[in-house]
């Protein structure tokens, strides 16, 4: 009887050890799923790693495309060599909730691939670790991720599906979004100049919104419209961005940060406002919670030792 008792213990303790290590393992295996987002209003710096023409060819435009620029946001969704799993899906919170994810006037769709940019589109094809746009799709959502239509006034959450098994290890994808003022805005309220981009009276400005000041709280004392001192030192109504791992794991939401002053102007010639394109990035990991699951099986470990004593 003794040698039965000794025996199930030893199978018990045995299992829990196991199932014990496996968890740690997992963790730690976990623990490298990591990520980074970079942000740009112009896809051509992304898609060329900021080189110094990339740079020069987007600050040297007229005062419309520059509002064009900066009313979208290229984003770089990138996949650190160091994880284990693909990247199926992206989300971001848009942050600013007087403004919402909309559709570009140009192929009618949430997403802009680097593809069908003249700037970034000989450097997409020819960057093996950039995934093709034929894969991925696209959707808006409430905060509630309740499904509605681009452009509603509640269309305040970005979902991009990554097909074909997802981003890898090492690899990226690259594409832009839109933004718009909420129809709930009246014309008559919104800013009709904007200083991060040296424009100033124009009756374009309140057709498009800085992505700047929606997702990164770039607010001051001008415009007074964005004008929120509090939003500064407080990230809760901040856009956020999660990405989810083929296993089925969410990362924590990564706050934007506020940020003052996110592009400056120089200017080149009147004409010409020449922003800094600065490319602001956010990085993350996901880390699930089998952490805790180990110490608990720990812990049995403990009781069913002490229990056979």
């Amino acid at each position: 009887m003794k040698n039965k008792t000794y025996f199930l213990r030893s199978i018990i303790l045995r299992g829990l050890l196991v199932v014990t290590m496996l968890a740690v393992g997992h963790t730690v295996s976990r623990a490298q799923d990591t990520f980074s987002i970079d942000f740009n209003a112009n896809i051509g710096i992304l898609a060329n790693n900021g080189s110094a023409n990339s740079m020069m060819n987007a600050g040297w435009n007229t005062q419309f495309s520059l509002l064009m620029d900066f009313n979208s946001v290229a984003l770089r969704v990138h996949n650190d060599e160091t994880s284990t799993e693909n990247i199926t899906e992206f989300a971001l919170t848009i942050g600013d909730d007087r403004f919402n994810f909309a559709n570009f006037t140009q192929n009618s769709e949430l997403l802009l691939g680097a593809d069908v940019v003249m700037s970034s589109a000989a450097a997409a094809t020819a960057n093996p670790h950039i995934m093709d746009m034929s894969g991925i799709s696209s959707s808006v959502t409430t905060i509630l991720s309740q499904s509605v239509a681009a452009g509603a006034d509640n269309a305040d959450r970005l979902v991009v599906n990554f097909g074909s098994g997802g981003i890898a290890p090492g690899y990226s994808a690259l594409f832009e979004v839109r933004f718009e003022y909420d129809d709930s805005i009246p014309l008559a309220d919104r800013p009709t100049y904007e200083p991060l981009l040296g424009i100033s009276n124009s009756p374009i400005v309140p057709m498009f919104p800085s992505f700047q000041r929606i997702l990164f709280d770039t607010d001051g004392a001008s415009p007074s419209f964005y004008s929120d001192p509090v939003d500064l030192v407080d990230l809760s109504d901040n856009a956020a961005a999660t990405v989810t791992y083929s296993s089925g794991v969410v990362s924590a939401p990564e706050f934007l940060p506020d940020t003052v002053g996110l592009a400056t102007t120089g200017i080149v010639d009147p004409r010409h406002p020449s922003p800094e394109f600065i490319t602001p990035s956010i990085t993350g990991q996901a880390i699930p919670d089998p952490t805790t699951t180990a110490l608990v099986l720990i812990g049995c470990l403990g009781i069913v030792t002490r229990r056979y004593r």
